[in-house]
């Protein structure tokens, strides 16, 4: 039975083995060493995945060693038993290889593309064992939400509140509900909510935390997105498009750059236009507007907001 499922960018997760035992005291109850035997076992998988990174830096190793349930949440029990003296656990981890590679090397991108704030105070309410401050701060530090160290631009305050929904008896699965709440400074508070279901209600937590705060770089990315979308219907040839790609890179006062984003069902041509938070879409459709491109003459059909403006080629 699968105890955890990752979605979204844990699809990129691959699945290591892992055993742990503790030892059963006399007359004592079994349920303890069989959670401590799962927790070493679930380490001992985090060892096998850093193993494969080859040298480690050792600081970067403890420091992950000592999140490990955060890494760890996505298992599935293989074997468990216990001879009255000793519990014994095997466990198969799916764990984010590439992420954990990524924080590692030091190399999370924000999620702004601009350097990320300052981690400061983590607050926590009712999230059970699997999510901790230290667990929190490895993850959107990983996601490039925060840092730990070097310049930021403010510091950023974190309340994590979970809840738990019970259990899915059919599913044999529990359910649980998070709400993640980010504020640098003086700025309003940024929400995300998340639903999950895993094995027990602080896995359940884990995994709702990890939703969030991929909803939470979603929501910074998008408020942070300074393109233009120009949409050109009647695009062909293709020449035309390259040329004016060139005339706007060139010639228009406050782009920063000018690229294919993609086709529409339609056939029209998306061009991509950055020119940072001054550029806004009125204003570039007046000064694309006066360029004069031989063989790619260009009329602006409407501005459709702030980010996005229509267009077509009309006859020479």
């Amino acid at each position: 039975m699968v105890l955890a499922l990752a979605a979204g960018e844990d699809a990129l997760a691959a699945p290591y083995v892992g055993e742990g035992t503790a030892p059963i005291a006399d007359g004592g109850d079994r349920i303890g060493p069989r959670r401590e035997a799962l927790k070493k076992a679930r380490a001992a998988a985090l060892e096998a995945a850093l193993a494969e990174l080859g040298a480690v830096d050792p600081e970067g190793r403890s420091r992950i060693l000592a999140t490990a349930a955060a890494w760890t949440s996505a298992y599935r029990i293989l074997r468990q038993s216990d001879d009255g003296a000793t519990a014994t656990v095997e466990v198969e981890v799916e764990i984010d290889l590439p992420r954990l590679e990524k924080l590692l090397a030091g190399a999370a991108t924000p999620a702004s593309g601009a350097p990320p704030p300052r981690l400061g105070e983590i607050r926590i309410d009712g999230c059970g064992d699997e999510v901790d401050q230290g667990g929190v701060r490895e993850l959107m530090v990983a996601r490039g939400l925060a840092s730990v160290e070097g310049p930021a631009p403010g510091v950023m305050r974190v309340a994590l509140r979970c809840e738990e929904l019970g259990e899915v008896h059919q599913a044999r699965a529990h359910g649980a509900k998070v709400s993640l709440s980010t504020q640098v400074d003086g700025a309003p508070p940024q929400v995300s909510d998340a639903l999950a279901f895993a094995a027990d209600p602080s896995a359940a937590a884990l995994e709702a935390l990890r939703s969030a705060l991929a909803g939470l770089s979603d929501t910074i990315r998008r408020e942070r997105d300074t393109t233009i979308a120009l949409e050109i219907a009647a695009p062909w040839p293709a020449a035309r498009i390259r040329r004016l790609e060139r005339a706007i890179r060139s010639s228009v006062v406050g782009v920063r750059s000018v690229g294919v984003g993609g086709i529409t069902r339609g056939g029209a041509v998306i061009l991509r236009i950055d020119g940072g938070d001054a550029l806004v879409a009125e204003d570039l459709a007046a000064r694309v507007q006066a360029l004069k491109v031989p063989g790619a003459p260009l009329r602006i059909v409407e501005v459709q907001g702030p980010r996005r403006i229509a267009a077509t080629f009309s006859a020479e």
